[in-house]
């Protein structure tokens, strides 16, 4: 398993100094914590890979961010359908916290799955040879982000909790059905609860039947 895991790992590795270097960009930043005001409050994140424009041809200097990279070892399928239905609010944050100042887009992101060695991102040519995904911008999760954000706090402000892996907690919520995939919806973000990494059940009614 480990050798295994080892020349999975050194095999992804060439692949993507291969791709940056084709495309002509600069390593920015690795594993460095970035913040910027998002939300109301101080957003804070540690992409794995930044690129950038090198400020100099022949350098390896990085001015201004052109591409987000984040590591994941496996799961394929599950973040293909994340980045397609506009769901992978985690790019979006890299992408707002990594913005250079002035700059009025946000760059591009990207998954890269070490196993599979593959690029999924809704951006052409992130990197060369590269065909994005049919799906949201990284802009338009992010506003649905601040739209579910803000409207969770305002029900907070009610006093209404809401109990999203309980498909019987409809009382307080009429005509909002539990969410089944995660995805942009009607402007918002919608999440679905990972219930199946929660020992909790008790806390929302759904291990006594829906009964909290």
């Amino acid at each position: 398993l480990r050798t295994n895991c080892r020349r999975t790992t050194e095999r992804a590795a060439k692949d993507l100094i291969d791709l940056i270097q084709r495309g002509g960009q600069a390593v920015k930043s690795m594993e460095m914590k970035y913040s910027a005001a998002a939300l109301g409050t101080t957003l804070v994140g540690v992409p794995d890979l930044v690129l950038g424009k090198p400020l100099t041809e022949g350098t390896t200097t990085a001015g201004a961010t052109t591409a987000i990279i984040d590591f994941k070892w496996s799961g394929y399928t599950y973040r293909k359908k994340e980045v397609s239905e506009g769901a992978a609010y985690q790019l979006a944050c890299y992408s707002l916290l990594t913005r250079s100042p002035g700059e009025a887009a946000f760059p591009p992101a990207a998954y890269y799955i070490l196993r599979n060695h593959r690029l999924l991102t809704v951006t052409d040519d992130i990197l060369p040879g590269i065909s994005g995904l049919e799906g949201p911008q990284l802009s338009e999760t992010l506003d649905g982000l601040a739209r579910s954000y803000q409207d969770i706090r305002e029900e907070l402000k009610e006093g209404r909790v809401r109990a999203a892996g309980n498909p019987l907690d409809g009382d307080d919520f009429p005509g909002q059905p539990p969410v089944e995939e995660s995805c942009l919806s009607g402007g918002r973000l919608e999440l679905a609860p990972p219930c199946r990494f929660c020992d909790y059940e008790v806390l929302c009614g759904l291990e006594s039947g829906g009964e909290a």
